[in-house]
């Protein structure tokens, strides 16, 4: 097993100096002259990993956890302070917005620049320079300086100038956070593509669809430490439940959910048998049923590509609840994320509520290939972040059928709109 990178016991302390002198005037009254008060961070403490050529690790964990200082460790920016950190090939960075770019420069000229700076020669960045013409989608602002550039448009030129180029190893610091929508489904297509031609990805997120999108394995620091190291199967679901935490206002209830046995005997959801199916939240509101429904209005789990359909959510308030929300997740496509949707952002606010409701999600056209896919359910506070009342994690399994060459389909978008209101 060939690796591209090896660290093992890395640590990296940063020394700080603060001076003693808060203003001017008091620089001044000492002369010139202020003592300064020094102190040592040790943002990274032994953290040994491998990560062979080919894989794909994604780095998680919260603020100030010691991600990006890795990140830049290894693009080669800074030195590690203890251990050792061995890295084969080149490396292609995507790090900082606009780190890296000449920004009194054009596009194109910055283009060549980066290009040489990752030991392409003249000839390779011409045998490339369509392909990232093409992706970054800058047209005739290309030729325009850079420091004109709106952040997006940067980050279009850095993901299109790495993704190019011969590098073995891409790294990726939480960039594509400020591209569209548009943008970052495009990315994540070559980034797809990157991988199947046999390179290595390590990159940042904090954004869990886009670890399950994208990592083979996941690296969790906490405070410059290694919480866990291994497959993505074995290390997100316990990442996710410590990010999520128990919500305020109640334990959390870790309860068995039974198959729904609808009576007209029709194919109920069921709980995934997924490690991935887990079950989280204080309790205060719970998800009572689930169920797809075709055109027809009939409960199933097999939809159809291009054809409506109905989510219906039945739950319960067991107290009075001043703000809830409704939320969807859809995951398939041998793994892909294709993040969530929710009543709040979509119209429907259901404010000071008690006892049971149904909400339905109805969807005009089914906008998924067809396939197998998993969905979620979650009950949140729209007002307060990461307070969930019930979430059933990749709980619900489903299948989409129909050609593949249906017109308006697609792998990354959530469907529909919530268009009902709650009912008791």
């Amino acid at each position: 097993m060939t690796l591209a990178l090896q660290a093992d016991r890395v640590s990296k302390r940063f020394v700080l100096h603060t001076a003693t002198a808060t203003s001017l005037k008091e620089l001044v009254l000492k002369g010139g002259f202020a003592r300064s008060q020094t102190t040592t961070f040790d943002a990274l403490h032994d953290v040994s990993f491998d990560l062979p050529m080919g894989r794909s690790l994604a780095i998680v964990g919260a603020n100030g956890s010691g991600k990006s200082t890795l990140l830049k460790l290894v693009a080669g920016i800074g030195v590690p302070s203890g251990g050792r950190l061995a890295v084969r090939g080149r490396v292609a960075a995507l790090l900082e917005l606009g780190a890296g770019f000449q920004l009194e420069l054009t596009g194109m000229e910055n283009i060549f620049l980066q290009g040489s700076l990752l030991g392409m020669s003249r000839a390779q960045i011409l045998a490339r320079l369509d392909e990232v013409l093409d992706f970054c989608e800058l047209g005739p602002f290309v030729h325009t300086p850079m420091k004109r550039y709106s952040s997006g448009m940067i980050v279009r030129l850095g993901f299109a100038l790495a993704v190019f180029s011969d590098a073995e190893t891409l790294l990726v610091d939480e960039v594509l956070a400020v591209g569209d929508a548009a943008f970052q489904a495009k990315c994540f297509r070559r980034i797809a593509e990157f991988r199947a031609e046999g390179r290595t990805i390590l990159f940042v997120s904090h954004f869990v669809p886009q670890v399950e999108l994208v990592a083979d394995d996941v690296l969790w620091l906490d405070q410059g430490r290694v919480v866990a190291h291994g497959p993505l199967d074995d290390v997100l679901p316990n990442y996710v439940e410590a990010l999520l935490g128990p919500a305020t206002g109640g334990d959390v209830h870790d309860v068995a959910m039974d198959e729904v046995d609808w009576t007209d005997e029709r194919r109920s959801l069921v709980m995934a048998s997924s490690p991935r199916g887990v079950r989280l939240g204080g309790g205060d509101a719970v998800i009572e049923e689930v169920a797809l429904l075709d055109e027809q209005g009939r409960r199933t789990t097999v939809l159809h590509s291009g054809r409506p359909c109905t989510i219906e959510v039945r739950f319960t308030a067991r107290r009075r609840i001043a703000a809830l929300q409704v939320e969807l997740g859809y995951a398939g496509l041998e793994g892909l994320r294709m993040g969530w949707q929710g009543t709040e952002l979509q119209g429907l606010a259901l404010r000071d509520i008690e006892g049971r409701h149904t909400v339905r999600a109805r969807v005009a056209s089914l906008p998924f290939l067809p396939g197998r896919y998993r969905m979620s359910v979650a009950l949140s506070n729209p007002t307060k972040s990461r307070d969930y009342f019930d979430v059933h994690y990749e709980a619900y399994a489903f299948q989409v059928r129909g050609r593949r060459d249906v017109e308006n389909v697609s792998a990354t978008l959530p469907p529909g709109r919530f268009v009902a209101r709650p009912i008791s």
